[in-house]
């Protein structure tokens, strides 16, 4: 809930457009669009509002565990909060409807929407698990939430009091509060929200603030939250419901149920304090006999000039003086019916109430006299009526509470889900304050290898940083300011780290998805016989060693070798330009680069017999006849002058050991 200190509307109406302006600004740094628009609209204190009402989405299901049992009411939304275009609600609701196919989505407690076209700003997801029960704002743009939560974004050191950015829905770093209801079970709940110029006000049923004793009532920094020491009146009883400060700042009016304050008679319900020392005004008072009300509570305030609205149950609104408490106007139980919100807005006073007894949801009446100005709620439909209301920047008023329905300019009867946005008779006010929208995600920080002409070339992401290290194979690293590198040296890793400009320590890391660009195979080609040929990728090592059959190396600059000898097998291994240890392997599919290991025998005529054989490239040759003693041979033919039966070679060395061919 909002306060208004002040002669009313130029108080309220720098307020609510600064809250514009400065998340105008917020929403320039986040990168966002921003109208060159005027930042408000100016609504006239005499705006006529019409009758029926535009449909936005809503909310329902109010959480039947909600402290709102000691008031027996059913209301799903408790406050609004305007800040630039956006209509923030807080509440008991666990469900919000979309207006056009009544869809339901699980959502609890505090939701935005668009001041403009009353949609749900459904990826604005802050997550309570407890009712909202109040809104208000810093004076930076942050959302103030009160209630009766514990946990906020997964948080337990927000308990019922958080600043939320407006945007983002995080939660606010600096403004760090700790709201507590210590010796006992029951729950903690903060009322009340109300800030004035740098100053906080939160009421409630609570027992300590950040660690210090109070009694329901307290100020804090408005920007911190920070715990003022110099006001804590001793507030006693049950809850606090309501808190102002009069127009001046000399006083502050504390109301609800509770039964005493500083243990005075006279203090229940509504209570009157110095704001300098939060000690009682000497001979403020307001006689609660002056009307029939079985126990009454003091469920809201405001304040224009020296007029002090009080609103509670059972059942009544009055008009007293802010210096005195002497009653001004007083509308009693035969009147109205629960009045349970009073806000300033626009040179107007706003109630919200059951009502049933004039048959409006929400009054307007004249800030000076209490006069009744306008009854435009009648065609409204719901059960406990008005518990909180706003304006847009369009002029337009949006009322929450529990409401079912109401009237369009068609006259049928349109869903309402417990908030009503009601225009002037003229229409909306143009404006150019846009509505909140996603803060976009930071750029992932990615790099990536592609093949090039002499090597690889590696890109990433350009964070806006001075430079970036590059750091090929974690050795030396390189310093280069474009955002991608051509041709470098085709090494397995690389890894890319950001310095400057708020990004330094920044780093991605890719991998070669193939070591040397396209990958390091060889291959093997028959020449001829008695040759092979081998070749290989060239992936820009200094040089490569070459190893046949797991002999000897041989080191060649080339990518291919000419006619090698014909072994079974080849390694090739790279070294240098940081590619050291890259190897691959290939097979010749036939030993001897394709040759056949046949042995052929002849007969000369003159009692001999020639044996011959292919010469696939070993170091030498056993031929055993008739399976006697091995002959050797490095010769691939062999004359014997005795005829045996059968012959059969066996090569051996340059990896062709074992190798054997039969003839006879």
């Amino acid at each position: 809930m909002r306060g208004v200190g002040e002669a009313s509307t130029l108080r309220e109406m720098s307020r609510r457009y600064l809250r514009a302006v400065v998340l105008a600004v917020a929403t320039v740094a986040y990168g966002l669009s921003w109208s060159s628009a005027p930042v408000s609209a100016q609504i006239g204190a005499d705006q006529e509002l019409s009758p029926y009402i535009k449909v936005t989405d809503g909310v329902g299901d109010p959480d039947p565990n909600a402290v709102t049992a000691l008031l027996a009411a059913d209301a799903a939304v408790w406050d609004i909060e305007v800040i630039g275009n956006t209509v923030y609600v807080g509440g008991t609701f666990t469900t919000v409807t979309e207006k056009w196919d009544l869809d339901r989505h699980a959502h609890s407690y505090l939701a935005a929407f668009d001041g403009s076209t009353g949609e749900w700003i459904d990826w604005w997801r802050p997550e309570f698990d407890g009712p909202v029960y109040s809104l208000d704002s810093t004076s930076d743009g942050n959302l103030l939430v009160g209630g009766e939560f514990k946990t906020v974004n997964g948080r337990t050191d927000r308990a019922g009091l958080v600043a939320l950015d407006a945007v983002s829905a995080e939660v606010v770093p600096e403004f760090n509060t700790n709201v507590e209801r210590r010796w006992t079970d029951a729950p903690m709940v903060v009322r009340d929200l109300e800030t004035f110029d740098d100053r906080l006000y939160v009421a409630g049923n609570f027992n300590h603030v950040n660690g210090v004793r109070v009694y329901k009532a307290v100020r804090l920094d408005r920007g911190t939250g920070t715990l003022d020491p110099s006001f804590i009146p001793a507030v006693t009883g049950r809850t606090a419901y309501s808190i102002a400060e009069s127009a001046d700042g000399t006083r502050v009016h504390i109301g609800g149920q509770f039964s005493a304050v500083d243990a005075a008679p006279g203090t229940a319900y509504l209570a009157t304090v110095d704001a300098s020392t939060a000690e009682l005004v000497p001979g403020w008072a307001w006689d609660f006999d002056t009307f029939c009300c079985k126990d009454p509570k003091v469920l809201a305030m405001a304040v224009v000039g020296d007029n002090l609205f009080v609103a509670g149950s059972n059942d009544f609104w009055a008009m007293v003086s802010s210096t005195t408490g002497e009653t001004r106007r007083l509308v009693p139980q035969a009147e109205t019916q629960d009045p349970q919100v009073i806000e300033v807005l626009d040179g107007r006073v706003y109630i919200g109430c059951h009502c049933s007894k004039r048959g409006d949801w929400m009054s307007v009446v004249d800030p000076t006299t209490g006069e009744h100005l306008e009854s435009f709620s009648s065609t409204w439909t719901g059960s406990d009526g008005g518990w909180a209301v706003g304006m847009a920047p369009d002029g337009c008023l949006w009322s929450g509470g529990a409401f079912t329905s109401g009237l369009r300019a068609e006259n049928d009867r349109v869903f309402a889900g417990s908030l009503i946005r009601s225009c002037p008779v003229s229409g909306p006010v143009a404006h150019g304050i846009p509505s909140i929208s996603p803060i976009p995600p930071e750029p992932g920080f990615e790099c990536q290898v592609e093949p090039a002409a002499a090597g690889v070339k590696i890109s990433w992401t350009d964070l806006g940083a001075n430079g970036y290290d590059l750091i090929e194979d974690g050795g030396p690293k390189r310093w280069v300011r474009s955002v991608e590198a051509i041709d470098l040296s085709p090494g397995v890793t690389y890894e890319v780290v950001a310095w400057g400009n708020n990004q330094s320590g920044k780093t991605s890391t890719c991998e070669n998805p193939a070591p040397g660009g396209d990958g390091f195979v060889c291959t093997v080609e028959r020449v001829d016989q008695q040759t092979a040929k081998v070749s290989w990728t060239d992936i820009g090592a200094r040089g490569y060693d070459v190893i046949e059959d797991g002999g000897t190396k041989r080191w060649t600059v080339q990518s291919s070798l000419l006619d090698p000898s014909p072994g079974a097998s080849y390694k090739i291994v790279s070294w240098g330009n940081g590619l050291s240890g890259q190897s691959t392997e290939c097979v010749n599919p036939d030993p001897g680069g394709g040759l056949q290991f046949v042995c052929t025998l002849a007969d000369p005529g003159d009692g001999t017999r020639i044996v011959s054989w292919t010469d696939i490239g070993a170091k030498g040759y056993d031929v055993l006849e008739d399976a006697e003693p091995k002959v050797w041979s490095r010769s691939t033919s062999l004359v014997d002058r005795t005829p045996g039966q059968s012959y059969e070679v066996v090569a051996w060395g340059n990896g062709y050991s074992g190798e054997r061919t039969t003839c006879g």
